[in-house]
C-alpha cells in the first residue's frame, strides 16, 4: 500500500525541481532531497525504507540515498558526478550504480550499513565483463546486476551469495570431532 516516485513540490521550494515522494494511506510525504534541487525514489521495502538519487548541494553530483527513520542518508559515490539506488530488500541492503571521476564504466554497488561497496572488488570469475549497474536484490541477498566489456557486449548476472553452513551441520561436525579427540586420549 506504499508508492514512490518523485513529484513537483511546487514553487513555494527552491528550485521547484521534483523531489522524492512517499505516498501512504492517502498522504503524499515530501522526501527532500540531499541539498540540491532534485531527487527521485525508485523503491520501497515493507519497513517504509526508501532508495532513490538526488542532487547533492549546488547541484554538483547525482548521488544514491537511503531514505531510513525520516532522514534521507547520502549513500556517496566513487568519485564521479552520478549514481543511483535501484532497490532495496527487506534488510534495508540497497543497490544501484555509481560513476567514477575518470572516464569509463560506472561500477555497480552494493550498501549496507552505510557503506558503498564495488560489487566488482567482492565477485569472482567474470573475466573481462564489469558490473556497470545492479538493477535489483532480493530478501536472500542475491543482485540483479547488468554487465558489459570493452567490446560492447553486455549481459545480465545474477549474483548470489555464498550459504553459510547450517548451525545444525556445524554443531554436528564439532561433535564428531570431539568425540574423535576424546577416543583418542583414552588409548
Amino acid at each position: 500500500g506504499m508508492i514512490v516516485g518523485g513529484s513537483q513540490p511546487g514553487p513555494g521550494v527552491p528550485n521547484d525541481g521534483a523531489h522524492a515522494f512517499l505516498y501512504h494511506d492517502g498522504s503524499m510525504q515530501d522526501l527532500g532531497t540531499l541539498g540540491g534541487g532534485f531527487s527521485w525514489a525508485e523503491a520501497i521495502n515493507d519497513a517504509g525504507q526508501v532508495a532513490g538519487y538526488s542532487l547533492t548541494s549546488g547541484d554538483a553530483a547525482w548521488h544514491p540515498f537511503l531514505y531510513s527513520d525520516g532522514v534521507m542518508h547520502d549513500l556517496g559515490s566513487f568519485g564521479g558526478e552520478y549514481g543511483d539506488a535501484h532497490a532495496i530488500n527487506a534488510a534495508g541492503v540497497v543497490v544501484g550504480y555509481s560513476s567514477f571521476v575518470e572516464y569509463g564504466f560506472s561500477h555497480a554497488f552494493v550498501s549496507a550499513g552505510g557503506s558503498l561497496t564495488d560489487l566488482n572488488t567482492v565477485t569472482d570469475g567474470l573475466g573481462i565483463q564489469v558490473l556497470t549497474d545492479a538493477v535489483g536484490i532480493n530478501d536472500a541477498g542475491q543482485i540483479v546486476a547488468n554487465s558489459c566489456n570493452d567490446f560492447g557486449y553486455c549481459a545480465p548476472v545474477l549474483l548470489s551469495p555464498l550459504p553459510e553452513p547450517p548451525a545444525a551441520l556445524m554443531l554436528l561436525a564439532g561433535s564428531a570431532a570431539l568425540l574423535w579427540r576424546r577416543r583418542a586420549m583414552r588409548r
